[in-house]
């Protein structure tokens, strides 16, 4: 028996290794062996970063002058540590010559673990992105074509090597983006086929709408997997160096228990474990570039909004739920803020704020906009109004 299950379980082994570099749309993006040490600590990892001076003036008496080319080793954490286990009755497994195990294992991975992988790095790719680009809906080729070529642009123009280009985006996107090229094609009375695998040497490839957000949560309970945050919103597409990450994934090596040693049922046992992690380099974030779709807004509060009763200041009076809170944002223009954000990360915030309180400030001034929020008791935002301040709602 032991042999046999040494068999079975480098046989799953391989098989899960297949099916996960197969279905993972971010697989592409793991960092070389080579360019990956680790320091002796669990979880811990060296990933390099290289910085150089550029030319100076030749000398012909002195010669060349020294550059300094520093090659520093950053100690990383991978940060998540996820698995599960499952189990395959010992008479449907026998009876199926163990293919009930094994297409148990790479169902699981397809559909439970790859799935998860892939939405946890888009979401810290987007979050780190040097470049964003408009946040709107994609409707129409032209639109699709446009910002294409403004993504383009944007990585090209921070030098970004135009070999190490991927484009990652959602099936909408692509249908879109698809018939533009086949229409162009057919214009330049070039090959009319419409598959875009590639375009102008950028790889592209369809990334599942349901694992491609802006942020997600990882779930311990329930049903475990993941969800997206109520306040993400859905990603168009993600172009970037693919250069500009360093993707450390560990798959445990997975445990197999034969019924023999499983006590409280007569099944096989197969335990999955994965350790892994996404760091973006600093010097690199130039090269992401993220377009959005739009955010949901919170609903709107009712809030009067007032001069204050000292010189140069202003007020809001609004009444918040049970339970729940105010707070304000002052800005030179319009926030961004989609409903249910966390208040932890919104820049600027005065939480808690007293309705009818003065609210003070240099950016207290006519033109300039007065965010006025309601937070629920979790923290995030579900109610708010935005009032662009005139003369007469600062107290004089």
């Amino acid at each position: 028996m032991p042999n046999n299950i040494n068999l079975i379980t480098q046989y799953l082994k391989n098989t899960l290794d297949k099916v996960y570099m197969q279905a993972s749309k971010t697989a592409i993006l793991e960092a070389p062996n080579e360019m990956v040490r680790e320091a002796g600590q669990a979880g811990v990892y060296m990933i390099p970063k290289i910085s150089m001076q550029g030319l100076f003036n030749y000398s012909r008496s002195a010669g060349f002058t020294t550059g300094d080319v520093n090659l520093d080793w950053e100690l990383v954490q991978l940060a998540y540590d996820r698995g599960s286990k499952f189990f395959v009755d010992r008479m449907d497994n026998e009876e199926s010559a163990m293919i009930a195990l094994a297409n148990l294992a790479a169902e699981f991975l397809r559909t439970k673990v790859v799935p998860e992988v892939d939405a946890l790095r888009f979401g810290r790719i987007a979050g780190k992105a040097g470049t964003l680009g408009a946040q709107t809906t994609v409707s129409t080729t032209a639109e699709a074509r446009t910002a294409f070529r403004q993504a383009e642009e944007a990585l090209r123009d921070n030098q970004v090597d135009g070999e190490s280009i991927v484009m990652f985006c959602t099936p909408s996107y692509y249908g879109l983006f698809e018939e533009a090229v086949g229409q162009y094609r057919l214009i330049q009375g070039s090959n009319p086929d419409f598959r875009v695998a590639n375009y102008n040497g950028i790889e592209i490839m369809q990334v599942p709408s349901s694992r491609f957000f802006s942020e997600i949560s990882l779930l311990n309970t329930g049903d475990g997997g993941f969800s997206a945050e109520p306040s993400a919103v859905g990603l168009n597409f993600v172009m970037m160096d693919r250069n500009a990450v360093f993707q450390i994934t560990k798959h445990g090596n997975g445990r197999l228990f034969s019924p023999d040693v499983v006590q409280d049922r007569d099944s096989w046992q197969y335990d999955y474990r994965i350790y892994h992690d996404l760091f973006t380099l600093d010097n690199k974030v130039g090269g992401i570039y993220v377009h959005r779709q739009p955010i949901t807004v919170p609903d709107a509060l009712t809030a009067t909004i007032a001069a204050g009763s000292a010189q140069g200041t202003t007020k809001a009076t609004a009444t918040a739920g049970v339970g729940n809170t105010l707070g304000y944002v002052l800005s030179e223009s319009a926030p961004a803020i989609a409903a249910y954000t966390l208040k932890g990360r919104i820049t600027g915030l005065v939480e808690p704020y007293t309705s009818g309180a003065n609210i003070s400030g240099d950016l207290v001034a006519a033109g300039n906009h007065l965010y006025v929020m309601e937070f629920n008791s979790s923290g995030r935002v579900i109610k708010a109004k935005d009032t662009t301040l005139a003369s007469n709602q600062i107290g004089a």
